[in-house]
């Protein structure tokens, strides 16, 4: 969603529109792409104790993958 408001941005100051109606900072916008960027890419990242280290016995980023298979 907020990569799609930095592109609708882009197109209208191509297009020499003024700014739309919904106004965000730049700086809120920057920060919720940056924030769902952690939220994505974090659980791929493995425990300290390795691949198979964390709290349950299978492997541990199991939800992700049926998250994205879902």
């Amino acid at each position: 969603m907020s990569v799609g408001v930095y592109l609708v941005r882009w197109r209208r100051g191509k297009v020499h529109l003024p700014r739309g109606q919904f106004k965000a900072w730049d700086v809120v916008v920057i920060f919720n792409i940056l924030s769902n960027l952690y939220l994505l890419i974090m659980p791929w990242y493995p425990p300290a104790k390795g691949r198979f280290g964390g709290d349950v016995s299978f492997w541990y980023a199991t939800y992700v993958v049926v998250g994205i298979a879902m």
